[in-house]
This record gives C-alpha cells, sequence and structure tokens, in this order.
C-alpha cells in the first residue's frame, strides 16, 4: 500500500514538473515573440526617422558628384544637360536632376515636386499645383484635393498617332488621372479612344 501511495505521489510531482516546465517554455516563446515584433517597430520607426529628406539641394549634390568623382550620371535619378553660362556663353555638360514627373516617388524632392497618387494608384512624384483648390475639379482637373464637379470622372489614358494606348503614362504629364466629361455622347477636348471610349472612336 504504501509503495503505491509512493508510486502515485512520484507520477503526480512528475506530470505536474512536466506541466510546469510547459507553461515556461510557452511563456518564453510568447514573450520572445512580442519582444521581436516590438523591436521590428522600434527598428522601422527610427529607419524612417532617420531617413533624410529629399530636396533639390541634395539631388543636385548627389549628381554633380557623381559625376565628377564617379564619372557618371546616374540615369535614375539624373541627367545630362548642356547648360550655357550667362557671362561667358560658354556651353558646358553638367550632370543635373531629372523633372518631377521624371524622379521616383521616392527621390521626390518636396521643396520642388509633390507626391500625388499616380493612373496605377501608386505614389509619383509630379510637379507641384501653386492654385487654390477649387470647390469641385473642373474639365481636364488634375489635382487631388476636390472632387471632379458633377458630370466629370477621373480618366487615364494616352492615345498614340498609331491608335495604341497608354494607360499609366509613366514618368510623364499623363501619370495621374484628369476630370473629363467622359459619358456624355460627345467625343470633347482631351478626350481620346483611351481615356474615354465611350465618347471618342478608336482611329483607323
Amino acid at each position: 500500500m504504501r509503495y503505491n501511495q509512493s508510486k502515485k505521489n512520484t507520477l503526480d510531482f512528475f506530470y505536474y514538473e512536466r506541466a510546469v516546465l510547459g507553461v515556461i517554455v510557452f511563456m518564453s516563446l510568447f514573450f520572445s515573440a512580442g519582444w521581436l515584433c516590438a523591436r521590428e517597430d522600434i527598428d522601422k520607426k527610427t529607419e524612417e526617422e532617420e531617413k533624410p529628406e529629399v530636396t533639390l539641394a541634395t539631388l543636385q549634390t548627389f549628381c554633380f558628384d557623381a559625376y565628377v568623382i564617379d564619372g557618371e550620371c546616374p540615369p535614375e535619378i539624373c541627367q545630362l544637360k548642356i547648360v550655357e553660362d550667362e557671362k561667358t556663353r560658354v556651353m558646358s555638360m553638367f550632370c543635373v536632376p531629372k523633372t518631377c514627373v521624371e524622379l521616383p516617388a521616392d527621390q521626390c524632392p518636396v521643396d520642388m515636386c509633390q507626391i500625388m497618387q499616380g493612373c496605377d494608384d501608386q505614389p509619383v512624384c509630379y510637379d507641384q499645383m501653386d492654385l487654390e483648390p477649387p470647390v469641385c475639379g473642373g474639365l481636364a482637373y488634375s489635382g487631388q484635393d476636390v472632387d471632379c464637379c458633377k458630370g466629370l470622372k477621373k480618366r487615364c489614358g494616352v492615345e498614340f498617332f498609331d491608335g495604341s494606348c497608354d494607360m499609366l503614362g509613366k514618368n510623364s504629364i499623363y501619370s495621374i488621372p484628369v476630370c473629363l466629361p467622359c459619358g456624355n455622347g460627345i467625343c470633347n477636348q482631351f478626350e481620346n479612344s483611351c481615356n474615354c471610349p465611350e465618347d471618342c472612336r478608336k482611329r483607323k
């Protein structure tokens, strides 16, 4: 009888010990996962805070240094341009930043350009618009502060001479949607068979 009771106590202690160990392992994994998630959030925020603001001056310096030091003009951000000296009239080749619409969104200078929503619903770099936002967007309004006026719809699409379409207009002034009176049965100004197929016929 004593032997059976002792055996039972030993088994109870064994199972109790295993249960405690299981809880300890579970809590360790739980807190470790929480710590890793918190660490990732901290690292992400730190990276965002440390990312320097892109300005026209920083891009100009980057392009200039790359051309002078490395002898290359980085095609993603910069372009070669012939500039005439106002005093001497001497023509020189310089590596300068591309225009707003040609720059990638993550290299968009905040003091010269602005980030807008492109035709593919992705951020694009675009020229700043100095005009005050209207009550609603009129014909060919390309801003994104207000909706189009009644009867107008935001559309994208450029038609080429051969009748083909470019619906995204990447790296061009056609990279953002504009307000058009599509659906009125008339092929109005700024409309074509790509952005308003319901109003305009395809070129033959």
